[in-house]
């Protein structure tokens, strides 16, 4: 309890055993105890009282303001333990979003190369393309040339060698 209230309590019980052997002395001795004397220990003893009262009143409303306290307490930490719940979800689905962006520019970003090295390689090769059609087609006319060339040859050897038939054939005279 509160060192007041302690000190408060032995007060009036200091008043009320002053009061007591007052009283026993007056009936042991036949004094009666002064009124104003009497007036005074009573009015100090309403005063104690009074205070007492006022002090319990005080410890109540103290342990009224404890109990609202620890109310509210137990509802910010309900409230605390709600709003970590809905962060972790914020924090997944932020994490969620963030990859699925993350893969989407990675996808672009790879398609995008892709696409650049693919123009890239084709604006490298497109020389050499060039360069082996054009090769291509200079074996085929040769191709051509030599076929003919062979094919002029033969019929010249055809000839050759009918005319060397014939001539063998006819006789001389």
């Amino acid at each position: 309890m509160d060192n007041a209230l302690l000190l408060l309590l032995g007060a009036i019980a200091l008043v009320v055993l002053v009061l007591v052997l007052s009283r026993r002395s007056q009936a042991t001795t036949g004094e009666s105890v002064p009124a104003e004397l009497y007036r005074t220990i009573a009015a100090q003893n309403e005063a104690l009282r009074a205070e007492m009262t006022a002090k319990e009143q005080e410890i109540r409303d103290c342990h009224a303001q404890i109990a609202a306290r620890d109310q509210s307490v137990l509802h910010l930490q309900a409230l605390l333990q709600t709003q970590k719940a809905e962060a972790e979800q914020i924090g997944a689905r932020f994490k969620t979003e963030f990859e699925n962006l993350a893969n989407r520019l990675l996808e672009e970003k790879s398609q995008r190369f892709t696409e650049q090295n693919a123009q890239q390689l084709r604006q490298t090769l497109a020389p050499l393309r060039e360069k082996i059609q054009e090769f291509e087609q200079s074996i085929d006319r040769k191709f051509l040339e030599e076929t003919r060339e062979k094919s002029s040859l033969k019929k010249k050897s055809n000839n050759c060698t009918a005319s060397t038939n014939s001539s063998a054939a006819t006789p001389t005279t």
